[in-house]
């Protein structure tokens, strides 16, 4: 329950449905509202449980990962290669400025296809870049491998959240946007961590 009139309230361990209707109750005069999460209607990783989401999020971490690979990965192969610092630097570059020049294209690439086949085309793309650009030691073909893997990451970023959106629950859209970001930035920790622990037992 709350105090009629009350305009500092706490409302501690309430399912969303009770909190709201003790707002309601609590009138006009009501200026400052403190919650804790209680129950899986009023937690985040309930969103986990609608399907449509569940495949976006699964994708949006496929190329997270790939992401990540390319950033932490590059230097090392580059070394092994005996690069120097600026052509290294200016593999990542080209890789990073596809997922900018990409993005401008946007919405001739939404009009030619659906999010879904934007986001497959850019996922074989990306993969078929991936798996050659391990295979080549010139500089330039490493940068143009760089570039077609950054076109197709750089789709998947907005062709992800037009699907987010458009699967969002009503009035819960940050909160499917926050839990993406959450995991990026698990995958950004936990990636180099793994890797590191794996190259040490190989």
């Amino acid at each position: 329950t709350m105090i009629a009139d009350a305009t500092i309230a706490w409302v501690d361990m309430q399912p969303t449905h009770l909190t709201e209707q003790a707002i309601r109750a609590a009138g006009p005069k009501l200026q400052w509202v403190s919650t804790l999460y209680a129950g899986l209607d009023a937690f985040p990783l309930d969103l986990l449980r609608d399907r449509r989401l569940r495949r976006i999020y699964a994708v949006n971490i496929v190329f997270q990962t790939g992401w990540d690979v390319v950033l932490f990965m590059t230097p090392i192969y580059g070394a092994q290669l005996k690069l120097s610092a600026s052509q290294i630097g200016t593999i990542i570059a080209c890789f990073s400025g596809a997922t900018f020049v990409v993005r401008l294209f946007t919405r001739i690439v939404s009009r030619q296809f659906t999010p879904w086949q934007a986001l497959l085309l850019a996922l074989c793309v990306s993969g078929s870049a991936s798996l050659v650009f391990g295979l080549a030691s010139a500089v330039v073909m490493l940068m143009v491998f760089a570039f077609i893997m950054g076109l197709g990451h750089g789709v998947a970023s907005p062709m992800s959240s037009t699907l987010m959106y458009e699967a969002a629950p009503a009035s819960r859209m940050a909160e499917v946007l926050g839990l993406r970001t959450s995991v990026s930035m698990a995958l950004q920790v936990a990636m180099p961590m793994g890797a590191g622990a794996l190259g040490a037992v190989i």
